[in-house]
């Protein structure tokens, strides 16, 4: 970094602080008595002033700027650990629609299946329906032959036989 001769570097402003404060401290004090140890004092103080980062502009300066730097590659990981996050929701996403769209075929599937066997069963039931009726009518009018519901044919009419009565 170039410093302009107009500017006092750190070393400029360590020396103007100590004269300031000297001339302030020793302007009235016409004694020589006290001023060397005072003075000493004085230099010590100012150097450990000057010697601290914070109080140097140019450090507290670099110390914001690392500070800014270590935020900013915080964020960056952040930022890439969302992409990550979001390539990663999106590919759940993708495999959702496609298991939703498996699941759907499935389900119109089982449910064609479901009314073919609901379709079968009432045929069944109505196959055992009716024989239970033929069977019914059949006992009712004579086993082997229907031998009690017979037609005759002599006078155009139907008629039941009646049913004989069994011998005691």
């Amino acid at each position: 970094m170039v410093r302009s001769s107009t500017t006092p570097n750190n070393i400029d402003k360590f020396f103007e602080s100590v004269v300031k404060e000297y001339q302030h401290v020793f302007k009235n004090d016409k004694t020589n008595s006290g001023k060397t140890k005072s003075g000493r004092n004085l230099l010590r103080d100012k150097m450990e002033y000057w010697n601290k980062p914070e109080n140097d502009s140019f450090n507290r300066v670099s110390l914001k700027i690392s500070n800014v730097k270590t935020k900013m590659l915080d964020n960056v990981d952040k930022i890439l650990q969302n992409t990550e996050k979001l390539d990663s929701i999106s590919e759940r996403t993708s495999e959702l629609v496609d298991n939703s769209d498996q699941f759907k075929s499935k389900a119109t599937t089982l449910k064609t299946k479901m009314r073919l066997e609901g379709y079968k069963m009432w045929l069944v039931l109505a196959v055992f329906v009716l024989i239970v009726i033929f069977l019914g009518v059949w006992i009712g009018c004579g086993v082997p032959d229907f031998y009690r519901c017979r037609v005759s044919s002599d006078s155009g009419a139907t008629t039941v036989a009646p049913a004989p009565t069994p011998p005691i």
